[in-house]
């Protein structure tokens, strides 16, 4: 399918350039905008969506170019994440549709984003003013798209999410002007660029934090984590991108971006770890996300159960202020203060992963017919709540589970070959 129709919705439809209205009711344009808001989200009809988007972008950024608008709270539109930068510089505006067109598109799913970035600046003669600059999303998941410098005409398409531990607010990193040694050849420095030997960072950057989850189609999920800055040239410009995720020390990437299947409990977000190897209450702030894994099957033996998702660990990056990026921390401990929110998101993980992979495992018992394993699953799948030492305890019960299936897949490859249906 074609995404052209609706990524050029806000290029098609006039909006940047109109004349602001006299006077803007901000609660009753709310309301207004969440009735168009909650269409764009459960309309069964794509076609009907899309004209609802127009309308609600149209009427959003008239609204967001009223001076009163810059801190209206817009509560009222939960389809839509409204986030502001700790240093209140702008306000930053994401939503979604997601195509349900079944007859059209053959049960697939897929997921479109827009955006909008409330902005103050100053003009060169001092007069202060509220610009909208416009998110298009034009930047496909491919692969190299991690190390893409991109920008608000060029969008990678994500819902941006309250960061656990600041909520609602964008945090900020400056990298200070400091003498730097490079270690290896080179080093990526926010601001300069690459950089080899001694150098002397002559300015002051900074950029923001930004997490987002993308929902791709009905098989894959992203989330993603990248830096937000804007171009000094050009106030209206917006900067998607910087080199400051170390996933090895030298070479960082532009942004983190992990794939994941639909299904797959997958959280990244702002937390604690432990510093050092010693448990203490009290951590040290990181992006802490599942760790990604993949059962260990012999090769061709059966298929994988499940495609790669969380095992239960956590990895982290670390705010490291001599480059001002992130470096990894693998196999991260958490520490003791964590909030209790996130507390709970992990039992409810772990249980999620527990419960995804018991049902997949189910499936491969049923192929091979093996009642034993079946009876077993289905009894633990019934428990209401898997407690973590439940959890700690099937994990023990699925080594087992899954010798069965591979012996049962063993023994049918056998009987195929004698029957002569394998080579």
């Amino acid at each position: 399918m074609t995404r052209l129709p609706i990524l050029s919705l806000f290029l098609i439809t006039g909006l940047f350039f109109g004349q602001l209205r006299a006077q803007v009711n901000l609660p009753e344009t709310e309301r207004s905008l969440a009735r168009m808001a909650q269409d764009i989200l459960e309309h069964d009809s794509l076609s009907y969506k899309i004209k609802q988007n127009k309308a609600f972008a149209s009427l959003l950024i008239e609204t967001l170019k009223d001076p009163d608008s810059y801190h209206y709270p817009w509560d009222s539109l939960p389809s839509v994440s409204v986030l502001r930068a700790d240093d209140d510089e702008f306000r930053l505006f994401t939503w979604h549709i997601v195509d349900k067109n079944y007859r059209e598109y053959r049960g697939e799913q897929y997921h479109y984003y827009f955006g909008l970035i409330q902005r103050k600046i100053t003009r060169p003669g001092g007069s202060d003013e509220l610009i909208v600059i416009p998110l298009i999303e034009n930047a496909p998941f491919t692969l190299g798209v991690e190390n893409m410098q991109l920008d608000n005409r060029h969008w990678l398409g994500a819902l941006y999410y309250p960061l656990r531990n600041h909520g609602n607010r964008i945090p900020s990193y400056t990298t200070k002007s400091r003498t730097i040694q490079a270690r290896g050849d080179s080093l990526y420095v926010l601001g300069e660029g690459w950089v080899t030997g001694e150098i002397k960072r002559t300015k002051e950057t900074t950029y923001y934090l930004l997490m987002g989850w993308n929902g791709a189609d009905n098989a894959i999920n992203y989330k993603v984590a990248e830096a937000l800055y804007f171009d000094p040239e050009n106030p209206e410009r917006a900067i998607f991108g910087a080199g400051i995720f170390y996933f090895d020390p030298y070479n960082p990437r532009m942004r983190a971006l992990f794939r994941y299947q639909e299904n797959a409990p997958f959280s990244l977000n702002m937390g604690f770890i432990q510093k050092g190897s010693k448990p203490g209450k009290k951590g040290l702030e990181a992006i802490i996300y599942d760790h990604m894994g993949v059962p260990n099957f012999r090769e061709g033996e059966p298929m994988s159960i499940y495609q790669a998702g969380p095992d239960g660990d956590y990895d982290a990056f670390v705010f490291d202020k001599k480059t001002g990026g992130f470096r990894l921390k693998k196999n991260a401990a958490l520490a003791d203060n964590v909030s209790r929110d996130m507390a709970k998101e992990i039992t409810e993980n772990q249980e999620q992963i527990v419960r995804a992979r018991l049902d997949q495992l189910r499936y491969w018992a049923e192929l091979m017919e093996d009642e034993a394993t079946i009876k077993k699953i289905d009894r633990l799948l019934a428990q209401k709540t898997l407690t973590p030492r439940t959890v700690k305890m099937i994990r023990k019960q699925e080594a087992q589970l899954l010798e069965n299936v591979q012996a049962k897949s063993e023994a049918e490859k056998a009987r195929l070959k004698q029957a002569g249906l394998l080579p």
